[in-house]
């Protein structure tokens, strides 16, 4: 009996890679885990805004992509070029935009087209795991809504990112609301680790992005790490972004700790892959984050964590990951609004983390076999 060829799915993947923080690689690999439910083997073609950048992820979570991806072969392309764009698109079956915000971003149009062609080509198209806003200019806008348009599959990561654009998307499509693909990368993770408690705290700081989320900072962050620095054995910074476009976190980290003069604040200035970055969270003994995806981290790996909201105090996506996971208001005394103009009680803080009660992230495993299930259903 001869062996039958087996022909594999081409995915193309869209985002922001290239320019891509931890979580956006968490978002890849839990991306990875659902197509491999879905359609069991595969190939991708990964576009990368800045292609060499991406080379150096692939190498650094090699071994983790390969697992989460039933060893699918990963072509990265240069997505700012209209000519490979075309190309890709032509050899693949399906188009994703592979999860993060559709937000003020020039390159949304590259999103657009891509779609639009996808479809001229009567491929199919889908929205996975995205965050809906920031969206200030009524030209994203716009381009946000074509883009919904043009897509077979929406599926947002936070009911108020779906709720936000069912009110402005006008459409018989339906708008899933699942978990964002990295909380995937995080419980296959979690599920397959010990933790190992040691005494440190970590950190993760950004330069808070005025022009993104205007408002302004009222947190002092240099007073909160010398605060730390007195309650724990150590305290490691950890940067989850480390290209200039986008912002090295490990500036403003390193600038922190000049100022602090303590001698147990170290910077993690050496590249982490995801694995690394996860088992920081996993032993420490308290969290503080800042940026988006390192908040989805701590909560669900550590659970005695802090988060610093630099978004709207009540449509950000901090506070939309949250209504998501905590009914119980844990975190009701934990979420800090850096536009919010009140008192810092930085003492105050530290003492909610010493108290040691950690949060129980209550994970939803059919989320995953939702994905696959309508990912199957287009039929590509």
């Amino acid at each position: 009996m001869k062996d039958r060829c087996i022909i594999l799915k081409n995915i193309c993947i869209f985002g922001w890679y290239g320019t891509e923080t931890l979580g956006d690689r968490a978002i890849l690999d839990g991306i990875c885990l659902i197509l491999s439910k879905a359609y069991g083997e595969y190939n991708i073609y990964l576009g990368s805004l800045y292609p060499f950048l991406t080379e150096r992820t692939l190498f650094e979570d090699g071994l983790i992509l390969k697992q989460s991806s039933n060893n699918a072969q990963i072509e990265i392309f240069d997505e700012r070029s209209p000519r490979i764009r075309n190309q890709i698109i032509r050899k693949s079956d399906l188009i994703l935009m592979g999860g993060g915000p559709l937000m003020d971003l020039e390159e949304l149009y590259i999103i657009l087209n891509s779609f639009i062609k996808a479809k001229a080509l009567h491929k199919k198209t889908a929205l996975i795991g995205c965050g809906f806003g920031p969206l200030f200019k009524n030209e994203y806008l716009k381009c946000t809504i074509k883009i919904l348009e043009y897509s077979d599959l929406i599926i947002f990561r936070d009911r108020l990112s779906s709720d936000r654009a069912g009110l402005l998307y006008k459409s018989n499509k339906i708008l899933y609301s699942l978990y964002d693909p990295a909380v995937f990368s995080i419980m296959n993770f979690k599920n397959n680790s010990i933790v190992l408690p040691d005494k440190y705290a970590v950190l993760n700081l950004r330069e808070y992005p005025q022009e993104a989320y205007g408002g302004a900072n009222f947190l002092n962050p240099v007073d909160l790490v010398k605060n730390l620095s007195t309650h724990y054995e150590k305290v490691y910074l950890v940067p989850m972004h480390t290209f200039f476009i986008g912002g090295d976190d490990r500036k403003f980290l390193t600038e922190i700790t000049a100022k602090t003069d303590s001698d147990n604040v170290n910077v993690i200035h050496d590249t982490l892959n995801l694995y690394e970055l996860y088992n920081f969270y996993l032993n420490a003994e308290s969290c503080i984050g800042m940026r988006y995806h390192s908040i989805v981290m701590q909560t669900i790996l550590n659970g005695n964590n802090i988060a610093l909201n630099y978004t709207d105090s009540v449509n950000g996506k901090i506070p939309g990951f949250f209504k998501e996971i905590d009914n119980n208001d844990f975190y009701a005394n934990r979420i800090i609004n850096l536009q919010s103009q009140q008192t810092h009680d930085y003492e105050q803080l530290i003492g909610l983390l010493k108290n040691s009660q950690k949060f129980e992230f209550q994970y939803r495993p059919q989320d995953i076999e939702i994905y696959s299930k309508l990912l199957i259903h287009l039929n590509i």
